[in-house]
C-alpha cells in the first residue's frame, strides 16, 4: 500500500487503520531521524514532491492494555520509481 502522511495541522489525521497516526508520530519519526537524519515534514515534503511511496509494517497487539500500544511498527518500505532513460525503482 501507498500510505500517505497527514499534514499535523490538520484538525482529524485519516489513516487506514486505528492507531497509525500514533506509531507515525512516535515509532516512525523516531525512526527516521535516528537512522537516515529526516523528519517527518521532509518525508512528507518528498511523498508530495517526488511520488515517494511508503508502506508500513506493523503488528497489533490483542492484548494491549492501559498505556501499552496497540501497533508496534516492525519496519516500512520507502521507494520511489524512477523515469527514463532507465526505468527503475530505487
Amino acid at each position: 500500500d501507498d500510505l500517505k502522511l497527514q499534514d499535523p495541522a490538520c484538525e482529524d489525521p485519516q489513516y487506514p487503520m486505528s492507531g497509525l497516526g500514533h506509531v507515525i508520530d512516535e515509532q516512525l519519526s523516531e525512526l527516521l531521524l535516528e537512522e537516515f537524519g529526516a523528519d517527518l515534514p521532509n518525508f512528507r515534503r518528498t511523498q508530495l514532491e517526488f511520488g515517494l511511496k511508503l508502506s508500513l509494517l506493523v503488528e497489533r497487539n490483542t492484548e494491549a492494555k492501559g498505556d501499552e500500544l496497540e501497533l508496534e511498527l516492525l519496519g516500512f518500505l520507502a521507494y520511489k520509481t524512477w523515469g527514463p532513460p532507465a526505468p527503475c525503482v530505487s
